[in-house]
């Protein structure tokens, strides 16, 4: 498990480089690419002299490109498992806290292991459901820790969980409660009819280690709903990379 999703990183590495694309020509661009790679790969594979053995040898062009990509590969996957054995954290979902001393939107973190670690959650972007920067939005916040210490972050054995607290809701309002235990408003006036998005990224410091790891990224759409807990639904939003401008249903 842990090996794929090392490769899933490797994975989100490369969407990140696809992003120097904007909108629509970023899909077109991906489509592009695909029927390229596939056009070329029938038009190669339909080449006699690409299937003949070479002459004096025993194999062919063919035969000769899959052994390079078997090797490719097998490095790749050896690479992997390498890095797989870095410290890794597993992200649950945005869930609420319903008591009344909490009212928070908390994620929770699990240390996978190997060896203990520090986790570490901030909130990088916030927008309306549009994509508009809220003025909270440029500078963002780190998340407190549930039953944490103010201005420090826990230190995780491996296999242990802890809650990070994303969100305060009060009065009907979204509020940042930080690392110091201090709140901000997200909104300087009427909360957004088409929701707010939180972007969230998760990484870890191993113990020991003055650097953090990236863990994921997340986008989190919260819209407020009176039916829903603590007067919010919250939904994580996918494939934003895609360029497709992602669009709340009109209320």
């Amino acid at each position: 498990m842990r090996f794929w999703r090392q490769v899933v990183r490797d994975i989100y590495w490369l969407e990140q480089r696809i992003k120097a694309t904007e909108g629509v020509m970023k899909v077109l661009t991906l489509l592009g690419i695909a029927a390229v790679f596939g056009l070329g790969l029938s038009a190669v594979l339909g080449k006699v002299w690409w299937l003949n053995k070479i002459s004096g040898a025993a194999v062919s062009p063919a035969t000769i490109a899959l052994a390079i990509a078997a090797l490719a590969l097998f490095f790749y996957f050896g690479v992997v498992f390498a890095r797989s054995r870095a410290p890794m954290l597993a992200v649950g979902k945005v869930v609420a806290d319903l008591r009344e001393t909490s009212h928070q939107f908390q994620l929770e973190v699990k240390n996978l292991g190997p060896g203990s670690v520090r986790p570490r959650v901030r909130i990088t972007k916030a927008t309306d459901g549009l994509g508009v920067l809220l003025s909270i939005g440029f500078s963002g916040w780190e998340a407190h820790w549930r039953r944490g210490v103010k201005d420090e972050r826990p230190l995780l054995e491996e296999g242990e969980p802890k809650q990070a607290g994303i969100v305060y809701v009060k009065d009907g309002r979204l509020w940042s409660f930080e690392l110091d235990h201090s709140f901000r408003q997200l909104w300087d006036s009427e909360p957004p009819r088409t929701g707010t998005l939180l972007t969230v990224t998760v990484a870890c410091q191993p113990e020991g280690s003055e650097g953090f790891n990236l863990q994921t990224e997340r986008t989190y759409h919260f819209k407020q709903d009176p039916k829903k807990p603590l007067g919010f639904s919250v939904k994580r939003v996918r494939f934003r990379w895609l360029g497709i401008k992602w669009r709340t249903i009109r209320g």
